[in-house]
């Protein structure tokens, strides 16, 4: 004969020599209880094979049930999950989740060509899964790969009371977009995207997917839903019409040293100035737009002005120059971003007003990197923006941090 024990809640199945882990799909089916708020399935059979069972044999068979039941109730139940279709590719051609590439981004941050891209934060995984028609969801530059077997389930969401914070789309490409889905997860369904300039967005939930990824619920853009939080940057003031688009299209040239793009953005008749700190002297670097184009291959020691910590002149190439005062940090994935708003301010004093009158301007801000520095590491870059003959144009390169 057999006695089968069919358990609804986790087993400690080694203490019967049974494997401790069966795919959900070898599982038959059984019934679901509840322990506390969690369900979980689990099956548990003791097999006990005789002909005659003498009284003996009776109370060890017994003794089998009781202690599996025993070790159920002891056993800590799994919290659920609940798994979100994948796209069916209809919705909308290259997708993809990361800063940057072709399709769209989900920060860390899923874009909308669409990238489920940051961090915005750079920290945020997403598992880079193929979504047909849809595109690829794509993990944000320098963010780790989600582990084998993650999948697009929300693990959990918590309500974010509106406390008057908005945030804009940031490390984005110019050609690409941020996917908008219906859950948490690279693989959740596709409902739309949003152009890599949106701004005036409002978080309304957070949430975790499997594969580690922070994500966010919308809204205030064209679309509702969720997307990789990598790639949203706090915003600070409010882009005039086309400025958002225009900036991140220079940001994103110049952290790629795309020079040739860059100088179609440069002012035909102001040029660039170039500053190293908030303060742009009346003597600073100003270039035009074939010398702009032609900065990758420049081998010029240009003045470009004082070190204010150390003193002495900062009499260096364009590449140097750029290591130090431009490209410093990834600004293009910048966590702050400021419109015609100063987010970071030390003890220079800021002129941008005076020495680019009339113009316009959004700074792409870090508040630091290193927690023994207490936010003294700061650094920002500001680019100045003036319209000319209906479009903005690069006016200014301004860099900021702190100094003594």
């Amino acid at each position: 004969m057999s006695v089968t024990l069919t358990a609804a809640y986790p087993v400690n199945a080694n203490v019967f020599n049974l494997p401790s882990y069966h795919p959900a799909e070898q599982l038959e089916p059984i019934r679901t209880a509840s322990f506390g708020s969690n369900a979980m399935e689990a099956s548990m059979r003791v097999v006990v094979g005789c002909r005659l069972l003498k009284s003996n044999e009776i109370a060890f068979c017994f003794a089998m049930m009781v202690a599996a039941l025993i070790g159920a109730c002891r056993s800590t139940p799994t919290p659920p999950t609940e798994s979100t279709p994948l796209a069916d590719g209809s919705a909308a051609t290259a997708v993809t989740d990361q800063s940057g590439g072709a399709g769209s981004q989900d920060p860390t941050p899923d874009t909308g060509s669409g990238t489920v891209g940051a961090p915005a934060d750079a920290n945020t995984a997403v598992a880079a899964a193929t979504l047909g028609a849809s595109g690829t969801d794509q993990v944000p530059a320098g963010a780790p790969n989600a582990p084998a077997g993650a999948t697009a389930t929300t693990l959990s969401t918590t309500p974010v009371p509106d406390d008057g914070k908005r945030y804009a789309v940031v490390g984005v490409a110019p050609d690409d977009t941020l996917s908008v889905r219906s859950a948490a997860g690279a693989g959740s369904a596709l409902l739309g995207t949003l152009p890599p300039y949106a701004t005036g967005l409002r978080i309304t939930n957070t949430g975790t997917a499997p594969d580690g990824g922070a994500w966010a619920r919308l809204t205030g853009g064209s679309v509702e839903g969720w997307v990789n939080r990598g790639f949203l940057t706090i915003q600070s003031g409010s882009a005039q019409a086309g400025i958002a688009e225009r900036a991140n299209e220079i940001v994103q040239a110049l952290m790629g040293e795309d020079y040739a793009t860059l100088s179609t953005f440069t002012h035909p008749v102001a040029g660039v100035t170039f500053s190293p700190y908030a303060f742009a002297q009346n003597d600073a670097v100003v270039l035009d737009g074939t010398e702009v184009a032609a900065l990758g291959s420049d081998s010029t020691a240009r003045l470009w002005g004082e070190y204010q910590a150390v003193g002495g002149p900062i009499q260096v190439t364009y590449a140097q120059y750029a290591a130090d005062f431009v490209a410093d940090a990834a600004f293009e994935s910048a966590p702050y971003i400021g419109f015609d708003v100063i987010v970071g301010s030390g003890t220079t004093i800021n002129n941008i007003g005076t020495a680019f009158p009339g113009a316009s301007f959004v700074e792409y801000h870090y508040d630091g990197f290193d927690p023994q520095f207490a936010g003294f590491d700061w650094v920002s870059l500001r680019l100045v923006l003036q319209q000319h003959a209906g479009e903005w144009m690069l006016v200014g390169i301004v860099h900021d941090e702190w100094t003594t």
